[in-house]
């Protein structure tokens, strides 16, 4: 080990020593030339010798750095670096600056990972329940209705197309492709897609949404954050009630108001309702298929579509999810 440190501390000051000595032998031959009478070559010999003292002390004072660098990392304690040279204390503070970022870093990753088991188990056992009703269906009822059917179909497709882009929402940026879109269409789009659901729980959409609406957006991942904000509405509403689908201008803004009548968020769970698997009271208690996820989804996409997302709710009386967008009614 002392081989392998004197090495590394002869290379990394080879340049040092090699200046000295040619500066000294410099000075004492200009010096001896000058002064024919005096032998300046003692004086050189004197400053090397002093300079090679300092380094010898140098070098005693940093051995424990460089056994420090030159030694195996077999526990968080080798990580660090010994020594009380000015050099030493500075490439600790670094070390721990790196450290402090790496188990951040560490962290992060692991609560991803855990976040991902935990929907992976969520969502297999979401999907357990529509494979189990239409296996009951098919055994207790050979002759049941294609629309039965439909619905439990409806039901994993719509699971199966959340865990999908929530897995695609890491390379979300790749697969941007911003364009002038007229909004009616966009929305008129997602709702027929929905029409079984509608149908289905007997909540109606009422659109009021003008042709001349244009805004700049990203045509599969907006409608697919609609679709989450009109699912979570018919979720939540009874049977027989509307939900009341709008667009508007203001300013330099587009806006798509989603407004349904039905249970509404209590107060204390709309910080939250954005955050991961969140499922909240309403997912809760009415014992309703809630995921967490597709709020959270389609948060995420609008941030990166640099959409701004508004929310009001009162209990009892019903929820508005408001998206602004920047208009394209004048084209770039």
């Amino acid at each position: 080990m002392m081989k392998k440190i004197i090495k590394l501390y002869i290379e990394e000051h080879i340049s040092l020593i090699s200046a000295v000595l040619l500066s000294a032998f410099a000075i004492s031959g200009s010096l001896a030339w000058l002064e024919k009478d005096f032998d300046y070559l003692y004086l050189g010999i004197l400053y090397f010798f002093v300079f090679s003292v300092g380094m010898v002390v140098h070098f005693y004072k940093s051995i424990s750095l460089y056994e420090s660098i030159l030694s195996e990392v077999g526990s968080e304690e080798d990580f660090f670096v010994s020594g009380s040279s000015p050099l030493a204390r500075a490439e600790k503070n670094r070390l721990k600056k790196i450290r402090s970022v790496y188990k951040e870093e560490v962290n992060r990753l692991q609560n991803e990972n855990d976040n991902y088991r935990f929907v992976i188990s969520r969502w297999v056992h979401q999907m357990k329940t529509p494979l189990s009703v239409l296996n009951l269906m098919t055994q207790e009822n050979p002759s049941v209705s294609s629309e039965d059917l439909i619905e439990e179909l409806d039901r994993m497709e719509y699971l199966l197309n959340q865990i999908l882009h929530l897995i695609r929402m890491e390379n979300i940026k790749n697969d941007f492709i911003v364009e002038r879109c007229q909004l009616a269409s966009l929305v008129k789009s997602v709702v027929n897609e929905q029409k079984n659901y509608f149908i289905q729980n007997e909540v109606f959409p009422k659109m009021d949404i003008h042709d001349s609406i244009y805004v700049y957006t990203d045509k599969k991942w907006f409608s697919f954050a609609v679709q989450q904000f009109l699912n979570n509405a018919v979720k939540y509403s009874s049977s027989g009630q509307s939900i009341q689908i709008a667009g508007s201008c203001e300013n330099e803004h587009a806006i798509l108001k989603i407004q349904d009548f039905g249970s509404g968020i209590c107060a204390e769970d709309q910080p939250r309702i954005f955050n991961f698997c969140y499922t909240g009271n309403n997912g809760r208690e009415k014992q309703k298929e809630s995921s967490g996820l597709g709020l959270y989804i389609a948060k995420n996409i609008l941030d990166y579509l640099e959409h701004e997302i508004v929310m009001r709710s009162e209990q009892g009386k019903g929820t508005t999810f408001q998206i602004y967008m920047r208009t394209g009614n004048t084209e770039r």
